[in-house]
């Protein structure tokens, strides 16, 4: 069996590390994308649901709704 070196396990560890703050970033992105949408879903309503149908109110829509689902 190989035996790796301290720095080799140095280097492990400070990418385990790096993953894990990746990790938490990621998820703390999300949370806030997703406490925007709440937070401004009455305001959506109002301008975006309840308005005509034009081009701006549809790519909006798929921006805002296809994005999420990309991320999440």
């Amino acid at each position: 069996m190989a035996s790796v070196s301290p720095a080799e396990e140095l280097k492990l560890l400070q990418l385990i590390g790096d993953s894990q703050t990746t990790n938490y970033l990621a998820a703390a992105g999300i949370t806030v994308l997703v406490l925007e949408h709440i937070a401004t879903f009455s305001q959506e309503r109002k301008y975006v649901w309840k308005s005509r149908l034009s081009l701006w109110s549809l790519l909006y829509v798929w921006i805002r709704y296809f994005t999420l689902a990309i991320i999440v």
